[in-house]
Parts: structure tokens; C-alpha cells; sequence
């Protein structure tokens, strides 16, 4: 039986890295890395609007209808 794909897999981990960016830059707030520009951020969190709309319109694990046994 083929294993299949998480959909979702790719929007897990870039929402973990998008999360894990801001905080740090919250916590080195006075530091070169708390200078990590908004728009990064943004670009990060629309990046993850895309994977999240790629995995609701083509879920890997969607399987067909059978009827009988």
C-alpha cells in the first residue's frame, strides 16, 4: 500500500519557523536580530496562508467512495 503525503505537512513546519522567528525577535528586542523587519514577518505569515490554501484545495488524502464490500 502506498504511504501517503500530510498535506499539511509544509504548513506545519513553516507556521513553527514563522513562530519561532518572532520570538526571537521579541526576546532580542535591542539586538541586530530583534531589527528583523515587519514585512519579514508578513511575508512569512502570507507564505503560510498559501500552504494552508494549497492543502485545503488539494488534499492528498481525500479517498474515493466505494460501495460494497
Amino acid at each position: 500500500m502506498q504511504r501517503r503525503r500530510d498535506p499539511w505537512a509544509p504548513f506545519r513546519i513553516w507556521i513553527a519557523l514563522t513562530i519561532g522567528l518572532y520570538a526571537l525577535r521579541a526576546a532580542f528586542v535591542t539586538t541586530p536580530l530583534g531589527a528583523i523587519p515587519g514585512f519579514v514577518l508578513l511575508l512569512m505569515v502570507l507564505v503560510a496562508l498559501l500552504l494552508a490554501g494549497l492543502a485545503l484545495l488539494r488534499p492528498g488524502r481525500v479517498q474515493r467512495w466505494r460501495e460494497g464490500p
